[in-house]
């Protein structure tokens, strides 16, 4: 069994911009588990625990979807759930392509097909920055007034990964599996 997702994952140096977000300087957000820089990623698409033979049917479909490239950029910053106690903090895309959204729909539609449910919720594109789980909704709320008028890089999309989620004793460990261009735009 390997549990599997679906993201882009930043370049370098955009990674580095969005991990300039994190306060783990600042001693009050200390309780705040502030998310390192290489797993910094916007979900396409949680899979879960599935054996090794649907994986590789997961790797044909997802080599079979055509999308173009396309550009985002970051921008905004919020928390889930949006109402009661903050659990993640998050930096959204503030200018997002039709073909992300089409990325998601082709990724969800081509796996339906063997049998892997799809996300019945609206797809919300973000980037987990944080995990907040005990902070105080006061501290959680100074940090996003902080960061309110964030506006972070430009990112071309040219690509995204199925990758294989290692749990470990402090989080996870994320194993590329597979990569899948997208085409030219």
């Amino acid at each position: 069994m390997r549990r599997l997702f679906i993201a882009l994952f930043p370049p370098r140096d955009i990674a580095e911009d969005l991990a300039a977000l994190q306060a783990i300087e600042d001693r009050q957000y200390n309780m705040v588990r502030w998310k390192p820089m290489h797993h910094l990623h916007v979900t396409l698409k949680f899979i879960g625990e599935v054996p090794e033979d649907t994986g590789e049917s997961i790797r044909q479909k997802l080599a079979a979807i055509e999308v173009r490239q396309f550009m985002v950029t970051f921008g905004g910053m919020g928390v889930f759930p949006a109402k009661g106690a903050p659990n993640i903090i998050w930096a959204g895309l503030s200018k997002t392509h039709p073909h992300l959204f089409q990325l998601h729909k082709k990724i969800e539609d081509s796996l339906l097909q063997i049998g892997i449910p799809a996300d019945l919720r609206a797809y919300h594109p973000h980037l987990t920055v944080g995990r907040c789980q005990g902070v105080s909704e006061e501290i959680v709320q100074q940090y996003l007034k902080r960061h309110r008028d964030y506006i972070g890089p430009t990112w071309k999309i040219d690509r995204f990964f199925l990758m294989h989620s290692l749990p470990k004793a402090n989080g996870h460990s994320y194993v590329p599996l597979d990569e899948y261009p997208l085409l030219q735009a």
